[in-house]
Order: structure tokens, then sequence, then C-alpha cells
């Protein structure tokens, strides 16, 4: 296996240093938002002076690229001290942006993002707004949207349409020192589908390096008590819980029920309402 070897840039994309003595790298691809990397390497005065936040850090054999965002010192059992590199994918200039002004989008998904992109990155109506060696990738997804926005975070608001919709999207950097912003669909090859073979992740077929299981109850609710308007116009509330033995969580929750009702002609004057777990689930769903 060929070794990896980061290379630090700096603001100027120059390239500073060759990274080839480093305890371990973390190089993490996202496919609906921006991927992450962490990257240890012993405390000297030279990392010091080379991992400042903001440099790049590109690998040869990756198309992503890093900026460096978060520096700590951390000192293992051996007492040995560690620089703990970590930082986002470029991706994340997008977060640096939010849609400034109300923004309806209507069309083809490429489109739509490509709109965000140019008033809010490429050419805004504020010159200060602009990143000048932020450009478009050639790519057209063809489903259609129509979405409004304001004030969000533009990276939340291209993820949350990628997420949606099953799209990745990549920023990455060329010959130009461009930052190129592309959409791709990824091939689908889950259980769902067979128009192509599905890919299984398993200790039976040794290409699992970890797992884990978690269950977690820590914000589990088995009791509901609810506030809503009554027929005399004032707040009113009720109970709801699911048979649970003798153990309750509390929640409230405040809302009028649908079709016209209120709180007290859906429970006919009770102080507690058993419910099943469908009517349950529905209850908090309203």
């Amino acid at each position: 296996m060929k070794e990896i070897l980061p290379i630090v840039m700096n603001t100027s994309f120059e390239k500073l240093a060759v990274i080839d003595d480093y305890s371990s790298l973390i190089w993490t691809t996202r496919y609906y938002t921006t991927g992450d990397f962490e990257l240890c390497v012993p405390v000297s005065q030279t990392n010091i002076s080379l991992f400042v936040q903001g440099n790049y850090l590109m690998r040869e054999d990756d198309e992503n690229v890093g900026i460096i965002e978060n520096l700590k010192i951390q000192r293992n059992e051996d007492g040995e001290e560690l620089l703990i590199v970590t930082g986002r994918f470029l991706q994340s200039i997008l977060a640096r942006r939010i849609v400034g002004q109300q923004t309806t989008v209507s069309g083809k998904i490429s489109d739509c993002i490509n709109s965000l992109l140019n008033q809010n990155i490429i050419n805004p109506s504020i010159v200060a707004r602009q990143i000048s060696n932020f450009v478009l990738g050639s790519y057209e997804i063809n489903t259609n949207i129509k979405a409004q926005y304001t004030g969000k975070n533009l990276l939340d608001v291209v993820s949350d349409i990628c997420e949606t919709y099953g799209l990745g999207f990549k920023v990455t950097l060329n010959s130009s020192n461009q930052f190129v912003f592309s959409l791709y669909q990824g091939v689908d090859r889950t259980y769902d589908q067979d128009t192509v073979p599905y890919v299984i992740f398993s200790d039976k077929y040794d290409n699992l390096l970890s797992s884990e299981y978690e269950e977690n109850y820590e914000d589990i609710a088995t009791a509901v008590l609810v506030a809503g308007e009554l027929d005399t116009g004032h707040v009113g509330a009720v109970g709801i819980r699911r048979s649970c033995g003798n153990v309750v969580r509390n929640l409230r929750v405040r809302f009028r029920w649908g079709n016209g009702g209120n709180v007290a002609a859906r429970f006919k004057g009770r102080a507690r309402y058993d419910l099943g777990d469908h009517e349950y689930g529905g209850a908090l769903c309203v």
C-alpha cells in the first residue's frame, strides 16, 4: 500500500511542506455535506508554524482539500505531546455565507443551486461577500424543485437539498487555484434497488474495520401533557400516556387537534387518556 503523505499549503496555495512524520490521519469523505479530517503530528516549532488556521491540507491521491480550522495540543500516556489538526473540506466554504435575501428558487435542482451560489458567493449584490475564485463546474440534475429561503446558512441549504434528493456535491481545487463546485448523482447500491449489484458490509466478507451498536433512552418520552384550546377559548391540558410500568418520562406539547377539534372534545373531559402505539404516535405527530 502506497504511503499517504499529506501536503500543507498556505492561503496562496503555495506548497509549504510534505508531512512524513505523523501518528495518524483520518480523512472522511461525505456525500450530502462537507467531509472532514484529523491529523496528529508531534509538537515542534516547525509544525506549529506550518499548521496555521486557514492553511490547506491536501493529498496527491485524493481530490479533496482540507481547510485547517482547529488546533489542539494533547499529551498521550507516554508523555509525548501531539498537535491535533482538524478541519473540514472545501465544501465548508459554503458555510461562510447565508442566503442574504428572501430567495425563491424553482426549476431544475442544478439551476436552483447555481442561482443560490451566484447570488451569495460568485456574484452577490454586496461585493464584499464575493469569493472571486469560486466557480461552477459542468453538471445538470433535471429533477425539479420549488423552495424559498431567507437567512439560512448556504451549506445547510445545499446539504438539505442533496440529502432530500439523493445527490452529492463537492468543491475541488483546480490547476488555476479555483474552487470548483460540482453536483453529482451517486450509484444506489442498497437493498432497495435491483438495477446494480448491492454492496454488503459484513464480518463475513471481512470488509468491516470496526462496528458499534448503541441503545439510547436519554430523550425518550412515555407520557405527554397536551395543552390546547378549549371550547371556551381558554387553554386546557390533558395527559396522554402509554402503558410502561413504573417508568414514566414526561413531555409537554402544545397543539390543536385537526379538523377544528380541540383537546376537551377529543378527550371527553378525561384527566388521563391511555393510547395504543398507533394512536400515541399519531398524537405526537400532529
